[in-house]
Parts: structure tokens; C-alpha cells; sequence
């Protein structure tokens, strides 16, 4: 595995620098920080999951700020075991289901969509759900940045 050090002496080696004097070691960093996240999002290869507490009668959720875009969407309930696999539909697509009724909640949630970017990603369930429980959202990640030697 390499590390952060090795990086590090890697860029200076094609910069052909080998002692920080015209590129300091942040202004490196930024740029390999920058190029893990491009490859994460061209080729969506850093996935996992997360869950969010579901309440009654909300259907808006805050994904996590590192997410890229979700795949996947099942929402569980509280106190059932079983796991309910949610239809995704496109932000748009979704106003052909809930026209002008986005706040229906008399049942648990079948369809999702999301809206916006990272940090500030939105998932919306619909119907709105009519109980608790917890929603597990499969996602394509941003690395962690390079922050310090290591």
C-alpha cells in the first residue's frame, strides 16, 4: 500500500524536484486529493452503504457528504424485519407519480429519487412514509482527502 510520503516523493519525481522549494508539500496534496476524487467520480469504483433514521410523515433526507450519486435504496420498518427494496425514479420522472400530491403519506415508501450534489445530496421517498424506521441507502463514495504524513 503506499503511502501518503511515497505519494508524495512520487509527484516531486516527475516535477523533477526532489526538495520542496517551488511546490510545497499542501499545494501536492491538493492535487492528489483532487485527482482521487475525479477517478471516483468517472469511474464510481468506492462504494457503500449508509442508513438514515426514517421519521413518520417526513419524506426529505441529507445524504452523506461524501456521496457521489446512490444506487440503491431499502427502507426496514421500525420493530419488522422485513426490508423493502425501493424503485428509483428520476427527480423529473417522479412528477408523472406524484403530480401535484408530493405529500401523500398513507402508506410506507416504494419509489425513491434524489436531488442535488454533494455536500448536500437529497434522497426523497415516496409516498411520504406513513411510519418509522430506517432507510439503507447503497452509494458510490468520495475518498477520504490526504491530510496529513502517513
Amino acid at each position: 500500500m503506499e503511502t501518503q510520503a511515497t505519494l508524495l516523493l512520487a509527484a516531486r519525481e516527475r516535477l523533477g524536484e526532489f526538495k520542496a522549494r517551488a511546490w510545497g508539500d499542501e499545494a501536492i496534496r491538493r492535487w492528489l486529493n483532487d485527482g482521487a476524487r475525479d477517478m471516483a467520480r468517472r469511474t464510481e469504483c468506492l462504494r457503500t452503504t449508509g442508513t438514515i433514521a426514517v421519521s413518520a410523515s417526513t419524506a426529505s433526507y441529507t445524504m452523506a457528504t461524501d456521496t457521489i450519486r446512490a444506487h440503491r435504496a431499502e427502507f426496514t420498518p421500525t420493530g419488522v424485519t422485513s426490508i423493502y427494496p425501493l424503485e428509483y425514479r428520476d427527480f423529473d420522472a417522479m412528477d408523472e407519480v406524484w403530480g401535484t400530491s408530493q405529500n401523500i403519506s398513507n402508506a410506507d415508501p416504494v419509489l425513491w429519487t434524489q436531488w442535488g450534489f454533494p455536500p448536500t445530496m437529497t434522497v426523497q421517498l415516496y409516498p411520504v412514509p406513513s411510519r418509522a424506521g430506517s432507510l439503507k441507502v447503497f452509494y458510490y463514495r468520495l475518498p477520504a482527502d490526504l491530510n496529513v504524513d502517513g
